[in-house]
């Protein structure tokens, strides 16, 4: 997995590279959106779960899970030297010729469509009909007090 996520970071940071955007930070937005709506239908049903009255415990769940995302990202491609290493493992890989440059932007549509609808899908199936909004928030504030 790690990997794939390689090379399409390496593959998006040459095409902002080609023209002269700032290549680094650009690539690391669009990595970190990706995995952010990869990982939707963990956490949507999680706030959920943790929803209180004013929904201002899973708003925060939220930006938490968004914050650690992108934090993550950027530690990891965040280095000069990570990206020498994609350079030199990625130049002359058969599949620079093989993916379409446009395929590799379609990763983000696909992503947020996997994403969104799996979390529908999760929250119409599992949390609304079960009754699970808002029953870790009472285990959480009888846990910790108010």
């Amino acid at each position: 997995m790690n990997r794939i996520i390689d090379y399409v970071f390496y593959r998006v940071y040459l095409e902002y590279e080609k023209y002269n955007y700032p290549a680094i930070f650009s690539s690391t937005c669009y990595i970190s959106a990706c995995i952010l709506c990869l990982f939707l239908p963990l956490i949507v049903p999680l706030c959920n779960m943790m929803e209180d009255e004013k929904k201002t415990f899973a708003i925060m769940l939220f930006l938490l899970y968004m914050v650690l995302i992108f934090i993550f990202v950027l530690i990891r491609y965040y280095q000069y030297d990570k990206i020498i290493n994609l350079r030199c493992d990625y130049s002359g890989s058969k599949l620079n010729n093989s993916i379409p440059t446009w395929s590799i932007w379609l990763i983000l549509p696909i992503c947020a469509v996997i994403g969104f609808g799996s979390t529908i899908f999760i929250e119409i199936h599992i949390v609304k009909p079960y009754g699970l909004t808002g029953i870790g928030y009472d285990f959480f504030v009888n846990l910790f007090g108010n």
